[in-house]
């Protein structure tokens, strides 16, 4: 898949407030998804975006190499989900 034209700012710290915010996911360079930040968790590996029109529910990992970029204007969307889901180590 083609990189869109996206500027962003990495996000290196997943769990300072991601809920709800619009970011970008990229994995080794390439673009892989744009959409709304659901859930994080509480030590800030994984993250979930929302179902999106026909984009499923997805689930990114940093250790698979996924990273996190934030998009300049994007709004901060309600989410029904605002908090940190609290996983086990």
């Amino acid at each position: 898949m083609e990189m869109p034209k996206i500027t962003g700012e990495y996000i290196d710290n997943w769990n300072y407030k991601l809920a709800g915010r619009v970011i970008c996911i990229r994995r080794k360079g390439q673009f892989i998804r744009v959409g709304q930040v659901e859930i994080v968790s509480a030590n800030g590996d994984f993250l979930w975006l929302r179902r999106e029109g026909v984009e499923p529910r997805a689930l990114f990992d940093k250790v698979e190499g996924y990273t996190a970029w934030a998009l300049p204007d994007a709004p901060m969307l309600e989410t029904p989900i605002d908090h940190f889901m609290l996983l086990a180590d």
